[in-house]
């Protein structure tokens, strides 16, 4: 790591307790990367060593013009925002009252904003998240970029993280999307596939206003309430029941309309 300002304020480490309290850390135009090169595959073995416990509590971390560059060359490259090659430039924001232990990471988000080598660009990221091996809760949702701004509550849980990756349907969801504005130009950053689909063909242009809960299994989702608008005057209000995801082939919607208008859009 190279910063031109990198401090930490630490209050107390209890070493048999393995305990950390931080008050607080600044960065301040650091570069930073994590790079996994290539690995020789080796035969399995069997670690008898106990896991470490370590609990860390942060009671603010503020971060300024620092790019942070994470690549794993064992991973295949994919368009779109890659998971496994990250190169976030111009990170700013602030976080409060983070608290890690092996199971679990809660804080709060104040404000936060990145660019992405992709292409995406984070305007703002606020929220109260909790995350665990159970699942994972935000409250109090921002989310903007140029183009899209998600809000306000969403959960999800799962029997546990190697459960819904061999099963992914045992997810559950409880969703509460309030005045948001989604554009599917940035939906395609994390599923670019969706340019393939002829079904989705016609939507990846186009920008869309959703208000309404979304609850239930991954494979059993309901919507009871969900306004639907599109820029061009389309108006739905509507009630839905999903069924089979996240088999697309196997997906059944029931969709119960209240409203529908659509017409053209004006031109100049």
């Amino acid at each position: 790591m190279i910063s031109k300002t990198f401090q930490a304020n630490i209050d107390n480490i209890d070493l048999n307790k393995e305990i950390v309290q931080i008050k607080d850390i600044v960065l301040d135009q650091s570069d930073s990367y994590v790079i996994f090169d290539k690995l020789k595959k080796k035969p399995e073995e069997k670690d008898n060593s106990s896991p470490a416990n370590w609990i860390v509590s942060v009671d603010k971390i503020a971060v300024d013009k620092t790019n942070f560059l994470f690549r794993d060359n064992n991973q295949p490259r994919i368009k779109g925002f890659d998971y496994g090659n990250i190169g976030i430039k111009d990170l700013a924001g602030s976080l409060k009252n983070i608290f890690y232990s092996s199971d679990s990471i809660s804080g709060s988000v104040q404000m936060l904003t990145a660019k992405d080598h992709s292409g995406i660009f984070l305007k703002q990221l606020k929220g109260d998240f909790v995350y665990g091996n159970n699942g994972a809760e935000v409250k109090n949702l921002l989310l903007q970029t140029p183009k899209t701004i998600i809000r306000d509550y969403v959960k999800v849980t799962y029997p546990s993280l190697e459960a819904i990756t061999k099963y992914p349907h045992l997810m559950t969801v409880d969703a509460h999307v309030k005045k948001s504005e989604i554009d599917m130009s940035d939906i395609a950053f994390f599923a670019p596939d969706l340019h393939q689909m002829d079904v989705m063909k016609p939507l990846m242009n186009k920008r869309f206003y959703i208000d309404g809960r979304i609850s239930g299994r991954l494979d059993n989702l309901n919507i009871p309430n969900l306004e639907f608008k599109t820029l061009d005057k389309t108006h739905i209000i509507a009630s839905a029941v999903i069924k089979g995801l996240p088999d697309i082939d196997k997906m059944d919607i029931n969709l119960q309309l209240k409203k529908m208008v659509t017409g053209k859009k004006r031109s100049g």
